[in-house]
């Protein structure tokens, strides 16, 4: 990743920017999956993998001192830049990469056993000899066992792929949900700017364009910061599921009560401030919910994985959903080629519901979501060792998969 984004800085064609920016994007999209994966795998335990899921969105708007760097870096470089304008970014993005790569070299170690390891032993009980499992006392929230070898256990279709999980309606529900959240999510962040600047005599939130990029990293931190402290807590009395289907039903009042309070302060003569405030204010909850939403999705999707191989492909699906929040440019795209023929109330107008719209589309496909996915209906029972123990097939019962 550090040889494409300094290469990237002196890159000179279009096909070359191509080529190196496809390489980028594969190997940060592999880093992005093992961390995941990886993350998930360390966490025993429900409430310790929400603890540290839930500092995602914090580590995310962390990601703003990019830009930072990258003008401490055009300061110092001089004449350089003139030569190369895109080496000065590349460069502050490779110094991050290369300081967080020794960072890994020197602490971070592999969290799946390694082939050929000799079995643990050290087992309580004679369901843990049985399992292949011990008893796990770190953590209350646990299931009271954790994996220590499996090798013994382990079938020819243990591990599940891709096609094994596209198979399962659960699955493809929620990475549906997941498509269309990160959909209308993205397509905010990209008509912030023009939707902000525009007065609410205009639909728009008012923000001064001085203020907007303070106000929007301000918010994401403080957003971030109460969703690490606040779903933790959430999740303490009600399910994954629920707060997720919660959650979902805020976006499209969002979409349509920010709208209705810019008409509002216009028809009734409200000064700008207060616009102003609200505005703000609604920033903080939608990044707030938005943060949740996508943490509670994670969660969920890592619920459905029986085993660490099969995170990693569930988290790999979680990147390939993600790409669908590339259209929110062509939502963008649309305001520009209709600002000529059309007034810009009836553009910001448009642009709100666009996003009411797959607001309430995602709400809508959330009425089939499941907390997990069943064995024998979503998950064939040839996919899991643990066809030997339980009758998935079983007329008596149905079997979550934990």
């Amino acid at each position: 990743m550090g040889a494409c984004c300094l290469s990237m800085g002196f890159v000179d064609s279009f096909a070359g920017c191509v080529a190196l920016r496809a390489v980028a994007g594969v190997v940060s999209s592999a880093v992005t999956t093992s961390a995941l994966a990886m993350l998930a795998d360390v966490s025993v335990g429900s409430s310790r993998k929400t603890m540290n899921i839930a500092r995602l969105p914090l580590v995310l708007a962390g990601g703003a001192v990019g830009p930072l760097l990258q003008t401490a870096t055009r300061t110092i470089g001089g004449a350089v830049w003139e030569e190369w304008p895109a080496l000065s970014g590349q460069v502050a993005c490779t110094g991050l990469i290369l300081v967080i790569g020794a960072m890994e070299a020197r602490w971070l170690k592999e969290t799946l056993p390694k082939k050929g390891m000799p079995a643990i032993t050290s087992l309580d009980c004679e369901k843990g000899a049985l399992l292949g499992r011990e008893i796990s006392l770190e953590d209350s929230d646990s299931t009271g066992v954790v994996i220590v070898d499996r090798s013994e256990l382990s079938s020819a279709h243990d591990t599940m792929g891709i096609l094994d999980l596209l198979r399962a309606p659960s699955v493809i529900v929620l990475l549906v949900s997941y498509c269309i959240l990160s959909l209308h999510s993205a397509t905010f962040e990209v008509v912030l700017p023009h939707l902000g600047h525009t007065p609410h005599t205009h639909s728009g939130m008012s923000l001064p364009c001085d203020w907007m990029s303070s106000i929007s990293f301000g918010t994401k931190v403080l957003a971030a910061i109460c969703v690490y402290h606040g779903i933790p807590q959430w999740l303490k009395t009600a399910s994954t599921l629920k707060a997720y289907q919660r959650i979902s039903l805020s976006f499209p009042i969002i979409y349509i009560l920010l709208p209705l309070s810019a008409f509002l302060a216009t028809v009734c003569d409200i000064p700008k401030i207060y616009g102003t405030i609200v505005t703000v204010l609604s920033l903080f909850v939608k990044q707030s919910l938005a943060g949740s939403a996508q943490l509670l999705l994670v969660l969920l999707l890592f619920a459905m994985a029986p085993n660490a191989e099969t995170t990693g492909t569930t988290v790999g699906m979680i990147s390939m959903a993600e790409l669908f929040k590339s259209f929110a440019v062509g939502v963008s795209g649309l305001s520009y080629y209709l600002s000529d023929d059309y007034s810009t109330v009836v553009v910001n107008g448009l642009l709100w519901a666009v996003l009411a719209v797959m607001a309430v589309t995602a709400l809508l496909i959330n009425r089939w979501l499941r907390e997990t996915p069943l064995v024998g209906r979503d998950y064939p029972v040839d996919c899991l060792a643990w066809q030997n123990v339980f009758d998935a097939d079983s007329d008596a019962e149905s079997i979550d998969l934990a």
